[in-house]
C-alpha cells in the first residue's frame, strides 16, 4: 500500500521542513541550465509543488526570474494562521524578480488575494506578486502598533 504514495511523493524528504526544501530546490534549480525546473515538497502534512522559471511569459508580462507556487496543502491545524502568507514572503524573497500563485482554486484564498492589492491577477485565477526593486518586501512583516491613546499616570 505505500508503494503508491512513495510513487507519488517521491523519496522521503532530506530536510525537515517545507521551507527549508524551498531553499534548497530554488539553490540547485538556479544551478542548472533550462528555463523550468519544478519540485514537489513534503513535510508533516505540508506539500507544495514549485516550479522555479527563467523568462517567464505569463499575460503581458516577462518574468525575469519566478517562483510559482503550482500547490500547495496546509495541515487544518494551521489553516488561518499566516503561516501561507509567510511562506509567500519567503519565496519571493528568494526569486529575484517575482512570485506567482497559479491557477487559485480554493474560493477563500482567491477572495483573499483579490483583496490585496499587490497581488496582480495577470490571467483568470493566477496572481503575480513583483517586487519593485530587488530586496523589496511588499507584503508587511509586522502589524503596526495599535493605536490605543496611553493613559495618564496617576501620581502618588
Amino acid at each position: 500500500m505505500n508503494a503508491p504514495l512513495k510513487k507519488r511523493h517521491g523519496p522521503a524528504p532530506r530536510l525537515p521542513s517545507i521551507e527549508t526544501q524551498t531553499v534548497e530546490f530554488i539553490e540547485q534549480a538556479r544551478n542548472r541550465p533550462g528555463n523550468s525546473q519544478t519540485r514537489r515538497l513534503r513535510w508533516q502534512g505540508f506539500r507544495a509543488y514549485l516550479r522555479f522559471w527563467r523568462d517567464y511569459p505569463i499575460g503581458h508580462l516577462i518574468l525575469a526570474e519566478a517562483v510559482v507556487i503550482a500547490s500547495v496543502g496546509i495541515p487544518p491545524a494551521y489553516e488561518g494562521r499566516g503561516w501561507f502568507w509567510r511562506y509567500c514572503q519567503l519565496c519571493l524573497a528568494l526569486s529575484s524578480d517575482a512570485l506567482v500563485l497559479e491557477e487559485v482554486l480554493h474560493p477563500g484564498l482567491y477572495a483573499a488575494l483579490k483583496r490585496r492589492a499587490e497581488f496582480v491577477e495577470v490571467v483568470p485565477r493566477t496572481f503575480v506578486l513583483r517586487k519593485q526593486q530587488p530586496g523589496d518586501w511588499p507584503l508587511k512583516l509586522a502589524s503596526p502598533p495599535s493605536q490605543v491613546p496611553a493613559t495618564p499616570r496617576s501620581s502618588k
